[in-house]
């Protein structure tokens, strides 16, 4: 190989790895993400965690239908 073959070699590996550092930071983030729910789900604190997730759940319903009440007799 000549030296125009290897320069050329070495600019397409260069590139391929300067792309591969482009990622998105919301793939980051999603696996941040999830990587602490799974944490948190094997803690000793995994079942509170689910009981508060559907408390705020019901909560936020609760607060919908007192909207749509108040709406409602206005």
């Amino acid at each position: 190989m000549n030296t125009r073959t290897y320069l050329a070699l070495w600019l397409a590996i260069a590139m391929v790895a300067a792309m591969e550092g482009c990622g998105s930071d919301r793939d980051g983030a999603v696996r941040a993400e999830a990587d602490q729910q799974r944490a948190l789900a094997e803690s000793a604190f995994g079942d509170l965690a689910g009981t508060l997730d559907r408390a705020g759940e019901v909560e936020g319903l609760s607060a919908d239908r007192k909207r749509e009440l108040d709406r409602a007799t206005r």
